[in-house]
């Protein structure tokens, strides 16, 4: 399926429709001098990858779009008391992954709650999959998920509270990803 920048793009990944929304990589697009984007699932990985097509339309010619190196970093502080802004870090992080980008969700302060067990699935917004079938195939593609262990303590939560994925980590980890990311977005 080939789609234009401005095209909200509906992708099928390993089995959930997550909604990759055009703006969240026009400057990819505009920087890789894209101007239109071929979806291709990779078999042997199970994950979907965002094609580059060159002049010449040939198979031959389409290539993989710059992304392996890269690290982005999403730093989740909202929790489910404002269950819209919890979907965006876990389908930007798989589109990350998808442009294989290493992606990671650090929750900090309330964002911890998003990730404790059976929270996610309590959540769903208009047509989208429940937070917890998001989440879960975040991690499938490649996501990794950190809580961090101070806010756990600040909020009365224990460490067994979280999903198996969720890894607790100290507040110092968060700093280290942001030094070594080339991106950092909060939410």
């Amino acid at each position: 399926m080939i789609v234009d920048r401005e095209t909200l793009l509906l992708a099928h990944l390993s089995g959930y429709a997550i909604n990759l929304i055009s703006f969240a990589c026009p400057i990819w697009a505009q920087r890789a001098a894209a101007t239109s984007l071929d979806v291709g699932y990779h078999m042997s990985s199970g994950r979907l990858r965002l094609l580059k097509k060159k002049t010449t339309p040939q198979l031959s010619e389409v290539r993989v779009m710059e992304g392996k190196g890269k690290k982005m970093l999403f730093v989740q502080t909202s929790g489910i008391d404002t269950p819209e802004r919890l979907y965006a870090p876990f389908i930007l992080a798989s589109t990350a992954t998808a442009m294989e980008v290493d992606a990671t969700i650090y929750f900090v302060m309330k964002g911890v709650t998003a990730v404790k067990r059976g929270e996610a699935e309590k959540i769903k917004l208009g047509s989208f999959p429940s937070l917890s079938e998001v989440i879960a195939q975040a991690v499938k593609a490649g996501v990794r998920l950190m809580v961090c262990e101070q806010s756990c303590t600040l909020l009365g939560l224990e460490r067994g509270d979280f999903m198996e994925s969720a890894k607790i980590v100290g507040a110092a980890t968060l700093n280290d990803l942001a030094l070594e990311s080339d991106a950092v977005l909060c939410f």
